[in-house]
């Protein structure tokens, strides 16, 4: 309710994880009573909400409903409530070799399906280290090879003033720094 209060766009949470860890992976995330609670919590948090403004948005996450589009898109499905949105983390959902080497067809798979749903997103980098097995390290922008500007200019297209949040730093110089290194990739400096 304080986000439709203040004029938020979205609220943004996470399904949770089923284990101790609160982003942990267990396979019981992935269960049916789970994606039924899921389901179950996200339309009781809207219906007592009842916002008129803002929406209530599940950040995707590596190993925790939503893990992608298709799994975005069934879950809006499930929930059927109106005020249920979209919060874009692309780098949660860089969990994989082929969505790793083919990012810019999987941004355009994203808005294709997701499109007017999205209503906020994070911005951060993704690196593939060297070593075995697959290993998908999350890095500052610029840092990695995800393409950051085609990511920042498919969001603006969805709505010129989509919210694009730089995340996981660790102090405010660094959210400077990398601030400014986001809009020299932007700006194409």
């Amino acid at each position: 309710m304080v986000a439709d209060l203040v004029g938020a766009r979205c609220a943004v949470n996470v399904s949770g994880s089923t284990g101790p860890r609160w982003d942990g992976h267990y396979k019981e995330n992935f269960s049916k009573e789970t994606r039924k609670n899921i389901i179950e919590t996200v339309q009781t948090i809207i219906d007592r909400a009842d916002v008129k403004n803002t929406y209530f948005t599940l950040e995707p996450m590596p190993w925790m409903v939503p893990t992608g589009p298709e799994d975005y898109l069934r879950l809006i499905d499930e929930v059927g409530r109106e005020r249920f949105a979209v919060h874009m983390d692309m780098i949660n959902m860089i969990n994989s070799a082929e969505r790793y080497f083919n990012t810019e067809e999987f941004i355009d798979k994203c808005v294709k399906l997701l499109g007017g749903k999205i209503k906020s997103c994070h911005i951060k980098d993704v690196h593939l280290a060297e070593e075995f097995t697959l290993r998908l390290e999350e890095c500052a922008p610029g840092c990695g090879e995800f393409p950051v500007k085609y990511y920042a200019e498919a969001m603006s297209r969805l709505d010129d003033d989509m919210p694009i949040i730089l995340e996981h730093l660790n102090a405010d110089e660094e959210y400077i720094r990398y601030f400014g290194v986001l809009k020299g990739i932007i700006n194409g400096i």
